[in-house]
């Protein structure tokens, strides 16, 4: 099965206390959706179109905890959207 977007954003697994953490551009909807989970094991999806994305990664995820990784992922969209 094909994936379903282009993967725009990684953060590499384990490192800076976060299993994982990455950003999917989909073309077919033109939306992102952000997927995460940081030590405490919850994961957590995230989906919408690019501004409320970078919005929600500024001001919920980086002093949430995530700091530099969500403010590295909302560059990365920003830039996407200006390829677009």
């Amino acid at each position: 099965m094909a994936h379903p977007g282009q993967i725009i954003f990684t953060h590499e697994p384990g490192r800076d206390g976060i299993r994982y953490f990455y950003v999917v551009y989909h073309p077919q909807n033109q939306h992102y959706s952000i997927r995460y989970s940081g030590h405490d094991g919850q994961r957590c999806y995230l989906e919408g179109e690019g501004s409320e994305m970078v919005a929600k990664l500024e001001n919920e995820l980086s002093p949430d905890g995530y700091g530099k990784v969500a403010l590295k992922a909302a560059k990365a969209i920003r830039a996407d959207m200006l390829r677009g």
